[in-house]
């Protein structure tokens, strides 16, 4: 993934926590808002800008260790995550406001460039809507 541009976030720190009060601070220069799953922060969190807005948006990938394990040949653990595409609004200089976008297909999409053991799959049960397919995203990182 480091290889298609992806690199981990900013951490939180007071100097970086002040970039979300300028608009200097570009996208990916910005700590990444913590999310929660099952009340447990993120294993992995990495981020990318997005080439066709640089200024104003990135693509966020979060991680969460699942509870199970794969077994087989070998076993492995099962990692749940989120990749989703932000986007930045400064309606006064003194504060940044980063806002999900609700389209789940294109940043789904974007990762599936860069994985090198990906494939997309569809998700039973689950009914497409107009911000997302119904597919999701299966990646191995035991493969070549």
């Amino acid at each position: 993934m480091q290889t298609k541009g992806w690199h981990m976030p900013a951490p939180w720190t007071a100097t970086n926590a002040l970039g979300w009060l300028t608009n200097k601070a570009a996208p990916v220069e910005l700590p990444v808002v913590p999310r929660l799953r099952s009340g447990r922060l993120p294993g992995l969190t990495l981020v990318l800008p997005n080439d066709k807005m640089p200024e104003a948006s990135r693509f966020v990938l979060r991680l969460w260790a699942g509870d199970f394990e794969l077994s087989g040949e070998s076993s492995s653990n099962l990692w749940i995550g989120s990749v989703v595409e932000e986007h930045f609004d400064r309606p006064i200089s003194l504060v940044t406001i980063s806002e999900t976008r609700s389209d789940a297909n294109a940043p789904r999409d974007l990762l599936l460039g860069a994985a090198q053991s990906a494939r997309p799959v569809a998700s039973t049960g689950s009914a497409g809507s107009n911000n997302w397919d119904g597919r999701i995203l299966l990646l191995d990182d035991n493969s070549p």
